[in-house]
């Protein structure tokens, strides 16, 4: 077994090497890494509902946000269940923003503006689509032997000053509702497998360091 630049799979790397291979080989293998300042005010919101931070007074629409998501026993809960296969077994690594233990309800919380023409950059077909969470679904799975009994995406609205430098919530938040079934769950085992395999036959071209 070749190693590989991380010892785990996450959705990250998953999504990424399906759809952007160049991504991540620049990424995972040479160390690059491209940060805007969107996924900055996401991982500082994680931080947030982790206890790890506090919300800056200059944006209050993202206090009126936090009020109105749904409250789970755990913020941020890590997950490593291992996905045994043909070949062996693939440690999985994923952190689920929101998940309540007893209900087996996961939540991914995602911050963004709206498009361009105005509409709702997030609904119900787009979250119906959003395979992370079918990723965590399977995560859960592998640890309870259950799926969840339901899983949510959790959007909260954001909005740029007028000097297009600064990132605020408005206060606007939706949550979708998705069911997932065996069937996807099932599907996303093999895909995880196949993105396994994929990154293996990566890192053998272009890293021999590990």
């Amino acid at each position: 077994m070749i190693n590989t630049p991380t010892k785990h799979l996450s959705w990250t790397q998953l999504d990424m090497i399906e759809r952007n291979k160049k991504g991540y080989i620049q990424r995972y293998i040479y160390g690059e890494k491209f940060v805007t300042p969107e996924m900055e005010y996401g991982k500082n919101v994680a931080r947030i509902l982790a206890g790890q931070a506090e919300v800056d007074k200059y944006d209050p629409g993202l206090a009126m946000a936090l009020e109105f998501l749904p409250r789970y026993p755990k913020a941020e809960a890590k997950f490593t269940p291992k996905l045994k296969h043909k070949d062996g077994e693939i440690p999985l690594l994923g952190y689920l923003d929101g998940w309540d233990y007893r209900k087996l309800i996961v939540d991914e919380i995602k911050t963004g503006r709206r498009r361009k023409d105005g509409k709702a950059s997030w609904t119900q077909a787009t979250a119906d689509k959003h395979s992370q969470l079918q990723f965590y679904a399977l995560m859960v799975y592998l640890k309870y032997g259950k799926l969840p009994k339901e899983t949510r995406v959790s959007w909260i609205e954001t909005r740029k000053d007028e000097d297009n430098r600064h990132i605020y919530a408005t206060g606007f938040v939706q949550v979708f509702s998705v069911k997932i079934s065996q069937q996807q769950v099932l599907k996303m085992a093999a895909r995880a497998v196949k993105g396994w395999n994929l990154i293996q036959e990566v890192t053998q071209k272009h890293y021999d360091r590990f």
